[in-house]
């Protein structure tokens, strides 16, 4: 009875150690894969951080293109001009470099209410705005916009234009 009880154990743990053995082998299968993976993944993250790092490296190239063609003020319609005209001679009388939107409506359309103008202002100031001609920032409830760096480029580049053909 001994033996057959041994006998018995014995076959219960071989049994048991094969499946054992068996569980391991495919979790050790199932890590490589995962390396495998993980390399797979790690190669593609290079190539999308190489491709961004180009496109980083080509941006200022394209900047420098955009500014070295810089657009006149014809893409504006008259208001729009009127407008940013109007922004400039305010920063430049006041040697400020943010004058707010009340500021602008005073000006351009003087005695009438700022509330019933600023939906038509901040309208025009959107285009300009997306022209890069100007920067908009808001504080606690007033608005201000400013004059950008590009935009004081086109401003010199259209009075050096003026000057020589004057």
């Amino acid at each position: 009875m001994k033996f057959q009880v041994k006998e018995s154990l014995h076959k219960q743990f071989n049994s048991h150690s094969e499946i054992v053995q068996k569980r391991l082998y495919d979790l050790q299968k199932q890590i490589d894969s995962l390396f495998i993976l993980f390399d797979d993944l790690k190669e593609q993250n290079e190539l999308k951080i190489t491709k961004n790092a180009k496109k980083i490296v080509e941006e200022p190239r394209e900047q420098i293109v955009i500014q070295n063609s810089l657009p006149s003020l014809e893409t504006l319609t008259q208001t729009q001009k009127q407008i940013f005209r109007a922004i400039l001679a305010r920063l430049t009388e006041s040697g400020r470099e943010w004058c707010s939107y009340k500021e602008i409506a005073e000006e351009l359309y003087p005695g009438k209410d700022y509330h019933q103008v600023r939906p038509t202002i901040s309208s025009y100031l959107n285009h300009i705005e997306a022209l890069g001609l100007i920067k908009r920032k808001r504080k606690v409830k007033e608005s201000y916009v400013s004059v950008t760096d590009y935009g004081q480029k086109v401003i010199k580049t259209l009075q050096q234009k003026k000057k020589i053909n004057n």
